[in-house]
């Protein structure tokens, strides 16, 4: 009885672990900066929320947008953007700094 009953209690912790990774894996993607916007180009991982944040030179954040599977529009409008140096923070461990 106790056997059985430590079976399922590590099988109940072994599956909760296992969804709990699996819901914060971040899909592999591409980032493309064209003239008036940026494209979040990911591969078929379901996203569940994906934040994109551009800041400028300073730091001070000048675009942001989540992202998730269900978004049509994977994409940021940078024509607002005055000239200068940008970086772009996908998720919390992925940046790219671009020239606009």
């Amino acid at each position: 009885m106790t056997t059985k009953f430590f079976a399922t209690l590590t099988f109940l912790l072994a599956f909760n672990l296992t969804q709990s990774i699996a819901a914060h894996i971040v899909p592999d993607f591409k980032v493309v900066v064209t003239e008036k916007k940026i494209f979040i180009i990911a591969d078929e991982t379901p996203v569940k929320c994906l934040s994109i944040v551009v800041k400028d030179h300073k730091g001070t954040v000048v675009a942001e947008k989540n992202l998730s599977s269900k978004s049509a529009d994977w994409s940021i409008d940078v024509t607002h953007l005055a000239k200068g140096y940008y970086t772009i923070i996908v998720g919390n461990e992925h940046s790219l700094q671009f020239v606009r």
